[in-house]
């Protein structure tokens, strides 16, 4: 382990120079209890004996600098870089990694500074963790069954978007399909909801350009879900992501393609009238579009 500024925590924000001095891992107002804190330049490395099949985590900027900073992370495996976050900033929402480390040696996880310096420079590696030879089932459940990041209380009760009536939707090709791809014209005809290998259970398939609309009426108290292009059209496609509520922009993922790593959706909607779900094609026509909101639910208060 190497660390720009202290030791790498576990468990916790890197904080100041002396061990154990961090907080709770916080990425844009969302907790976790486990992962790795730390500061640019930062290289940590594990021994995977070949051992492992997958390695996930969520990445970003700690709360605690608020949105000051700005680094890359960047994942290893035997030598090779196997993903690559680009340039993060303290206002960007948490990433999604999950990467196949299958007969991998040496898992090498790295946070740069981005090329600007390493003030404030506080990157989590959020829930990161591996999935090795008898430590459970390949691939790692989706969101719908695995540990999600919230600052939802305990008491709020979530609810899939799919089982839910939407007040409004139009989509560029078909209708919207609900636990499905977008498929092709007609409705039904869609597939498993599937981002980079892994397959969801519920959410909902969409071709850009596509705006679906939920009302929410003040009684929910955030959205989540992760968002990528569907398998189906074999990394083909651009689209952008957008999400909005009473016509502010809560979520924008940036130009996706077929290649591009699943990311997360974690957004609050307090005392939200409406939900607006948007996919649109990235400037370059739609064809092959098909953008999926897996695991799409929403916490009521």
């Amino acid at each position: 382990m190497t660390n720009g500024y202290g030791p790498v925590e576990k468990d916790r924000s890197v904080g100041e120079w002396q061990a154990g001095d961090g907080k709770v891992i916080t990425i844009q107002g969302s907790t976790w209890p486990k992962g790795l804190g730390v500061h640019s330049p930062s290289d940590v490395r594990y021994n995977l004996g070949g051992a492992c099949s997958e390695f996930t985590a969520q990445v970003g900027i700690d709360d605690e600098v608020g949105n000051n900073g700005s680094v890359i992370f960047q994942v290893f495996a035997d030598g090779a870089k196997i993903h690559d976050s680009g340039t993060m900033g303290g206002a960007n929402t948490a990433r999604s990694v999950r990467v196949s480390v299958a007969g991998k040696q040496e898992l090498r996880l790295v946070v740069t500074d981005a090329g600007d310096g390493a003030t404030w420079d506080h990157a989590d590696w959020a829930d990161a963790k591996l999935t090795c030879s008898g430590s459970g089932p390949t691939p790692i459940p989706p969101l719908a069954a695995s540990p999600a990041p919230s600052t939802t209380p305990a008491t709020g009760t979530s609810s899939y978007l799919s089982e839910r009536t939407w007040a409004a939707m139009t989509n560029g090709y078909g209708p919207v399909e609900k636990d499905r791809s977008v498929g092709e014209w007609q409705a039904g005809d869609g597939r498993t909801l599937t981002l980079n290998g892994v397959a969801y259970a519920k959410g909902l398939g969409a071709h850009a350009p596509s705006d679906v609309r939920y009302n929410l009426g003040g009684g929910c108290s955030q959205f989540t879900a992760r968002v990528g292009i569907d398998d189906e059209v074999a990394g083909s496609g651009s689209v952008v992501f957008q999400v909005f509520a009473d016509g502010a922009k809560l979520f924008d993922s940036g130009t996706m393609t077929g290649a591009t790593t699943t990311r997360a959706v974690n957004v609050s909607v307090a005392g939200k009238q409406e939900l607006r779900l948007v996919v649109v094609d990235a400037g370059d026509g739609a064809s092959y579009d098909h953008g999926d909101w897996a695991g799409a639910r929403l916490t009521s208060v």
